[in-house]
């Protein structure tokens, strides 16, 4: 990969402080010796730069930490396969998001997060690096982080700078995005031809959008492969039941240029008995060095290598309901030309009683189509991650 010189100094050293923004910060939690040494060196002479600190992780407490998320996770898959599950018992797990992940996470980076926090502010757009395992965990979910302007996700340095060059080489460039879809829904019928309100809708007001739905067939690799360099189709949404790397063959889109997706939404764990059961025939049969490939995070940084400016994605399971939800105000957003990233984080991430309508924004006025954000758990406000920027909101 041949690397813009313009963006490097002090020996191929990222200028980090000095590239970035100035209402951007950027955290980078890795959890190798050698990141102090490498990140002390590329904060060098920033403008921005408050330093890097090597603070020793409790490794039994991740420890544990993972393993009570990774039960809780199961919790949540057992209430998306039983039909019978009651409002109850999502507000028991709802709970434990609450009352026990979030504090355990939260004591685990306490004593990074306390050199942080004080340098962050109200109209701060926060960028976070994270390695595994902490890049699984609900970071958006530590306490203070919900008041910023913004939190997104990025996998590199290098791929953060690299949107930030792209960004500065469009800087009056607006993108009519709402009329440029290209979807694929359901691509097995897994819900028995069960269509989403918020898209029925929207595919008979926009007849502009082409995509295809699994109740009429599904999509073989030559629509896959169309739907996604097609250039008049700057959002791709998916929305299906199950993971979106079970439903396409990777290696078919490997060598896809796909810098013509501003925005990617990939609601891609929703779960019932039928996609449990084809995705457990096909983990079966995956070798070791593919499980790495099942991670919620995988498909969004494959789309971003790929050219992809940014990628709205689940973090963990949840139930075709609770994903339709996420749906409706994901492309409400969109409808009324709002900033996704700002709109994820005040329309999903605060408490509804302390979430304030952007000036001049209204909600969509067509019947049924409004979702009452109190309706929301908690935990299913966390399960919305935005990588990279989701170019269509950066000049609205």
């Amino acid at each position: 990969v041949r690397v813009p010189t313009g963006l490097f100094a002090d020996g191929n050293i990222v200028a980090f402080g000095t590239t970035l923004p100035r209402d951007c910060m950027a955290l980078i939690l890795f959890l190798t010796p050698t990141s102090k040494y490498l990140y002390g060196a590329l904060l060098k002479g920033g403008s921005q730069a408050v330093g890097v600190t090597r603070i020793p992780l409790n490794r039994t407490s991740l420890t544990a930490l993972m393993a009570n998320y990774e039960q809780w996770q199961a919790d949540r898959e057992g209430l998306c396969l039983n039909t019978r599950a009651t409002e109850e018992s999502w507000t028991t797990v709802d709970n434990l998001f609450v009352n026990n992940l979030v504090p355990k996470m939260t004591d685990l980076l306490r004593p990074i997060m306390a050199k942080f926090m004080p340098v962050l502010g109200n109209d701060t757009n926060l960028v976070i690096m994270a390695s595994p395992p902490l890049a699984n965990l609900p970071l958006e979910a530590y306490p203070g982080l919900q008041g910023l302007r913004s939190v997104t996700r990025e996998f590199s340095v290098y791929t953060a700078l690299l949107r930030q060059e792209w960004l500065s080489r469009k800087p009056n460039e607006k993108f009519n995005i709402l009329t440029n879809v290209g979807y694929v829904v359901d691509p097995y019928n897994e819900t028995n031809g069960v269509i989403p309100s918020v898209l029925q809708s929207r595919m008979s007001r926009y007849p502009q959008w082409q995509g295809v739905m699994g109740s009429h067939h599904s999509p073989n690799n030559g629509e896959w492969q169309q739907l996604l360099v097609n250039p008049s189709n700057m959002l791709f949404l998916y929305n299906g039941v199950g993971r979106l790397s079970t439903s396409i063959k990777l290696e078919q889109i490997a060598g896809l240029n796909l810098s013509g997706i501003c925005t990617a939404l990939l609601l891609d764990r929703a779960l019932n008995e039928t996609s449990y059961r084809r995705q457990s025939k096909q983990d079966l049969v995956l070798l070791d060095a593919n499980r790495a490939m099942e991670q919620p995070h995988f498909m969004a940084n494959f789309l971003l290598s790929r050219g992809t400016i940014g990628a709205v994605c689940n973090l963990y399971a949840t139930s075709v309901a609770s994903n339709n939800k996420l749906m409706s105000v994901l492309l409400s957003c969109v409808e009324r030309n709002l900033n996704l990233t700002d709109s994820v984080q005040t329309m999903l991430r605060r408490k509804p009683e302390t979430t304030k309508s952007k000036p001049g924004s209204k909600p969509p006025n067509t019947p049924g189509e409004s979702v009452d954000l109190s309706t929301i758990l908690q935990c299913d406000r966390f399960n919305v991650v935005v990588y990279g920027i989701p170019a269509h909101n950066v000049y609205p």
